[in-house]
């Protein structure tokens, strides 16, 4: 049910684009996994174009957090704890478990014409810490994923992929 907020314009036609997103495929997959990864993900690109879909975001996953952030940041919030110090997550480790799905994506937007993958970790690291939260609110409805201030946090960072899927001119 969190995932029925959709970005709709007014021109979107679902036959000229397509969206995936891997919000619940985060952690880096194996080697085999990998190559099962990009071999379904091939197929899947290539069955869309074939529908006549002449654009598609691979959307890469977004951090996962160890706790459902809300409730993370209530209780550091009431016992005085940092919430980074109960709530975040190293970018490293971050890094490490998507690095195999990114390097999938990657690879699979390179076999294609108006493939393009779109990452919007930054809105959630820094260059050492990861948060579910920021100024603006929590992030994060549970442990991957978002909120509607999440979700309008990674449009809002995403939105020029999100223009040219659509077909609509990207902002300046």
């Amino acid at each position: 049910r969190w995932n029925n907020v959709s970005i709709r314009p007014a021109v979107y036609d679902p036959t000229r684009a397509s969206l995936l997103a891997s919000f619940g495929v985060a952690a880096a997959p194996p080697t085999a996994a990998r190559l099962s990864l990009v071999l379904s993900l091939t197929e899947t690109v290539s069955r869309l174009q074939a529908l006549g879909v002449q654009r598609i975001l691979l959307i890469a996953p977004v951090p996962e957090f160890k706790y459902p952030p809300t409730s993370c940041v209530l209780r550091a919030d009431r016992y005085g704890i940092p919430r980074d110090e109960k709530c975040a997550l190293p970018r490293e480790a971050v890094d490490q478990r998507r690095d195999g799905t990114i390097q999938a994506f990657r690879f699979v937007a390179s076999q294609f014409p108006n493939v393009r993958v779109a990452d919007a970790l930054d809105l959630f690291c820094d260059a050492t810490i990861c948060r579910p939260y920021d100024r603006s609110g929590v992030l994060y409805h549970d442990e991957n994923h978002l909120t509607v201030i999440g979700a309008a946090r990674l449009y809002d960072v995403l939105q020029n992929d999100f223009h040219w899927i659509f077909g609509l001119s990207p902002r300046p």
